[in-house]
């Protein structure tokens, strides 16, 4: 069966489990194409103001990246997505594109799956010269380990040619209700069912991470470098 729409005949007709149709035509049986959505439009960035070039100026970049753990990409989530777009093996390639699209010095990422850390992000970032820190979320604690790997948490990375690491810190939001919960029942309630976290990272910049370092001795400038903190939550909205 050939049929016609609008002059065109349809080269390649291919239907999925999930009743999910792909077509393919041309004008001639020697010449197919694929029928793509338009790019979205560019993203409207929010300038910053320009920095002192009178003394040493630390500009960096923070990138902040729901991942979209593979357990919750789900049709029934998400019946507007064909199975294809919600795969993991296919999202991952684009997510990673994406965040190295952006060269960012600190990526933060949230719902990464402990064995997608590992075994993914971990090495793939590294290559382009990151480190990273991770933690899943506190049910992974009374879990077997071949069902931990499954737990998604957060994660930090950081060029490491800009920042060393001094100290993680990890977050448990229900730990933290237990502690403070005295007359707030109603609040604990909502809490404790969740085991969301937060991660923090301590950084310590390098003399890398100053734009105009060549212009100064540090030496005399600075007599340590600056130290700060990178707090990232994995939570969602309580109902």
């Amino acid at each position: 069966m050939s049929p016609k729409i609008e002059g065109k005949r349809w080269s390649a007709l291919k239907i999925f489990s999930e009743n999910e149709l792909v077509a393919e035509f041309s004008h001639r049986p020697a010449e197919a194409s694929v029928m793509r959505a338009p790019q979205p439009p560019e993203r409207p960035w929010i300038p910053l103001s320009r920095p002192n070039r009178s003394r040493p100026t630390c500009l960096i970049t923070v990138m902040c990246y729901n991942v979209l753990c593979d357990k919750y990409a789900t049709r029934q989530m998400y019946g507007y997505c064909p199975s294809w777009a919600l795969a993991w093996d296919y999202r991952k390639k684009a997510i990673l594109a994406e965040i190295k699209h952006y060269t960012a010095d600190i990526i933060s990422l949230q719902e990464v799956e402990t064995d997608q850390f590992y075994k993914f992000f971990l090495p793939e970032l590294k290559r382009d010269g990151y480190d990273g820190i991770f933690s899943p979320k506190s049910r992974a604690k009374t879990m077997a380990e071949n069902d931990r790997k499954f737990v998604d948490g957060c994660a930090i990375f950081f060029r490491t040619a800009k920042f060393s690491l001094i100290k993680e810190h990890l977050i448990e939001f229900n730990q933290l209700a237990m502690a403070n919960s005295e007359g707030s029942d109603d609040m604990l309630n909502r809490v404790m069912p969740k085991d969301n976290i937060g991660l923090a990272a301590l950084l310590k910049t390098k003399e890398a991470a100053w734009d105009n370092e060549k212009y100064f001795n540090f030496d005399d400038f600075f007599q340590n470098s600056v130290i700060f903190v990178v707090i990232f939550p994995s939570f969602h909205v309580l109902k």
